[in-house]
């Protein structure tokens, strides 16, 4: 990247990635928006986030990005235009949530759980961008901050996270049309804020933080027709608080920092195949 970030957020649109927010070399929150081209290898420096934050949730729709909540308990919510570089602001989440992630079913997003004024979260929040309207749903049944998010086949899961000084492995799939929780089968091992792509229907979890050190270098898969976890090949490096995204059958990893939280500049490309 053209510079080092962590506790930032990525999400993949048709061909293009963006890298967005987090904090700089200096632990300043960034507004900073960057453009990678798997094809070429290269980035470009896009036109920056309107609020600067860090551990926000980022997620595509339509072939826009949007950027909800981060760093310091933020309710905004800003698209981003590839084809103009424009961003625009959007109704406010409901809730003021940091630590969050989300993911999209049908064309919406889910953005579950984080840390709010209040504490710890069990908030389930959807956002439509057709009507640029927010709705409370049924809520994260184990409150917690930094968990993963991933959608498929119609189902929301969510992954890990850290309830107050606790670190789970917990995983429990929301399903929109039922408005219902399910809880599922644990990760092997508990992580914070990992990163998380799907790809085959698949869902993997790369990095984060974790009482035990494997985890920062670890790459965990978890098959929802089986609902039963695997490991694929570690990282070539320990990783955490890093962006996350799958295109076009790799799995890339942007920025993130070591166990020191030195950012990386640098990121990580990977085959998705086990």
């Amino acid at each position: 990247m053209p510079d080092p970030r962590r506790n930032l957020k990525a999400a993949a649109t048709a061909d293009k990635i963006y890298a967005t927010g987090g904090y700089d070399a200096a632990g300043n929150y960034a507004n900073s928006n960057y453009e990678y081209d798997p094809v070429t290898d290269t980035w470009q420096v896009r036109a920056n986030l309107p609020t600067a934050r860090s551990n926000l949730a980022m997620g595509s729709v339509a072939n826009k990005v949007y950027a909800i909540g981060g760093d310091p308990f933020q309710d905004k919510n800003e698209s981003y235009d590839p084809d103009t570089d424009v961003w625009t602001t959007l109704a406010p989440m409901l809730t003021p949530r940091q630590h969050i992630n989300c993911n999209v079913v049908d064309g919406k997003l889910y953005v579950i759980g984080g840390l709010s004024r209040q504490g710890v979260s069990d908030k389930n929040e959807v956002y439509d961008p057709e009507s640029d309207t927010w709705r409370e749903l049924s809520r994260l049944p184990r409150p917690r901050q930094g968990c993963g998010v991933a959608a498929v086949n119609g189902k929301v899961y969510v992954l890990g996270g850290v309830k107050e000084d606790a670190i789970v492995a917990t995983v429990e799939a929301y399903d929109p049309v039922a408005d219902a929780w399910e809880a599922k089968a644990s990760i092997p091992l508990p992580v914070l804020e990992p990163g998380i792509a799907v790809m085959d229907g698949r869902i993997y979890v790369i990095g984060g933080q974790s009482y035990m050190e494997d985890a920062l270098a670890g790459v965990l898969v978890y098959d929802p027709d089986k609902d039963q976890w695997s490991k694929a090949s570690a990282l070539p490096r320990p990783t955490q608080l890093a962006g996350v995204a799958a295109l076009a059958g790799s799995l890339y990893i942007l920025g993130g920092c070591n166990t020191a939280f030195k950012p990386f500049s640098n990121g990580l490309v990977g085959s998705l195949e086990q």
